[in-house]
């Protein structure tokens, strides 16, 4: 007795003003990817100039004395220092290609 009526599902008519717009790419992404690299550009830059400053302090602070003598913990901060430049500048390198690319891939469907 309790049979359920079973009839094909209605299906509205589609309505021309009714359908969706066309997602535009979206800016503010490419905005801080492209504030992120040049950051990272940035921090290599002073890590590059950090040791610049330990290698040859003399045109910072004055005087005409050369280079001081290399202790081993110098030459590991001076390592550090250049693992961390290269590092800041690959990764703004990635970020730029990947920014490059998927700005590519927006542009030229």
């Amino acid at each position: 007795m309790n049979e359920a009526i079973s009839s094909p599902p209605y299906t509205a008519p589609s309505l021309p003003y009714a359908t969706p717009a066309p997602k535009a790419p979206r800016l503010a992404p490419a905005v801080w990817i492209a504030i992120i690299v040049l950051a990272l550009i940035f921090f290599g830059g002073c890590f590059m100039i950090g040791i610049m400053v330990t290698l040859c302090p003399h045109p910072f602070f004055g005087g005409t004395v050369g280079p001081a003598p290399m202790s081993v913990g110098v030459v590991i901060f001076l390592v550090i220092m250049f693992v961390v430049a290269f590092a800041c500048f690959g990764g703004a390198l990635a970020l730029l290609l990947k920014g490059v690319k998927t700005l590519l891939a927006l542009i030229a469907p």
